[in-house]
């Protein structure tokens, strides 16, 4: 059985408790229901990306707009541009000074060391510069930021952070920064800033702080800070043989993120049951394991320098007590599983991303299911066109 994302929505099943953002085929961000499969496409192209799968974040604003914001140095009139839904989410920001512009603040842990991330979407108004910060400050350290700049003429990033084009002249700027446990520090802070003159101007809104070092999907919010859940998918393979059998994938991993693909007994966990699964970490270094029952290993690192930009296509076949893995066309590895009986079904397919990487994020693309042990070159050639 092949199964191309996108196409044949039934195989899989989805555990989402909350509703979750993407792109639909118009290029408009649209809100799936709870424990519906989200298939995203590209905002620009259009193009379809597969299943988006993340791990649970939380926008730390009560609101994603510009209400409480600080304007000593701008002003904010509400719902003045198109937002990445199609309606006016943007507020139209007007500096009242040189560089001048708005910010927002939430309360954090003091000195926590943990790093968050900022996001808003931006549209060009009378500047074509903008600069959004990211600030920590109410311990007795200094004030400490991290920048990102973007000329909405030219579409030239620099600083800290970066862009995500959104289509039809929409942005999203990100920057990220820790707060430094040194510093005790109990405020974060969002700046969005109109570089130019005075009464220069830019549209911004859907404003976001998250934990992790890169944006996730956009977590709306009006009264409260709101949480996306993590997404679990998973396909049955219970008819699946025990003595032998073929399971690959393809999934492209978010900037930053893993890639993960498990095989276990019932959903048990992988220290538990007899199981085994396949990673790729944000630094583009795959892992691999095996698990027979009872017994656990550690994942052990077989390479490094993956080029995440691509699709990952990683492959197990199984024979017997043996089980050889491959991930983008390398020669395979073999490692020893248990085989006894009910200890091994392979009852489950969990796809998606990796648990030890915040904010961690992957769109699925393939899965391809067989009875029957692959060759070496069907494990290499996998998804390969």
């Amino acid at each position: 059985m092949t199964l191309i994302v996108g196409d044949a929505v039934d195989y899989l099943s989805l555990v989402r408790p909350s509703g979750a953002a993407c792109f639909d085929a118009d290029g408009l961000l649209q809100i799936a229901a709870p424990n519906v499969l989200r298939f995203d496409h590209d905002p620009v192209t259009k193009a379809v990306r597969g299943a988006l799968l993340e791990d649970t974040a939380t926008n730390l604003f009560d609101a994603s707009d510009w209400t409480d914001a600080a304007t000593t140095y701008g002003t904010v009139m509400p719902a003045q541009a198109a937002g990445p839904d199609g309606t006016d989410t943007l507020a139209l920001i007007t500096s009242t000074a040189l560089n001048g512009g708005v910010a927002k603040t939430v309360s954090v842990p003091a000195g926590d060391g943990l790093t968050r991330t900022a996001s808003l979407h931006f549209r060009k108004g009378t500047a074509d510069t903008h600069r959004l910060d990211i600030g920590y400050f109410g311990g007795p350290a200094p004030y400490r930021s991290a920048s990102t700049y973007f000329d909405g003429a030219t579409g030239e990033v620099s600083g800290d952070g970066g862009v995500i084009d959104c289509g039809g002249g929409l942005y999203r700027l990100w920057v990220a920064l820790d707060n430094e446990v040194a510093d005790e520090h109990n405020v974060c802070q969002i700046v969005s800033n109109v570089i130019g003159a005075s009464g220069s101007t830019a549209y911004t809104g859907d404003l976001q702080i998250e934990l992790g070092s890169y944006p996730t999907s956009c977590v709306k919010t009006t009264d409260g800070a709101a949480t996306r859940a993590a997404d679990v998918a998973s396909l049955s393979v219970a008819g699946m043989s025990l003595d032998k059998g073929f399971i690959a994938f393809e999934a492209l991993a978010a900037p930053g993120s893993s890639v993960l693909m498990m095989a276990n007994l019932d959903g048990g966990s992988i220290n538990e049951n007899g199981a085994f699964r396949f990673s790729v970490d944000g630094e583009g270094e795959y892992f691999y394991t095996a698990t027979p029952e009872g017994t656990e290993k550690s994942l052990r690192r077989l390479g490094a320098g993956l080029d995440l930009t691509a699709p990952v296509r990683a492959a197990f076949t199984w024979d017997g007590d043996t089980i050889w893995s491959t991930v983008n066309g390398l020669e395979p590895v073999s490692d020893t599983i248990s085989t006894a009986a009910g200890s091994f079904d392979f009852a489950r397919l969990l796809l998606g991303r990796g648990s030890w990487v915040t904010n961690s994020a992957c769109w699925m693309k393939r899965v391809l299911l067989l009875p029957r042990r692959a060759t070496t070159d069907e494990m290499k050639a996998v998804f390969a066109s």
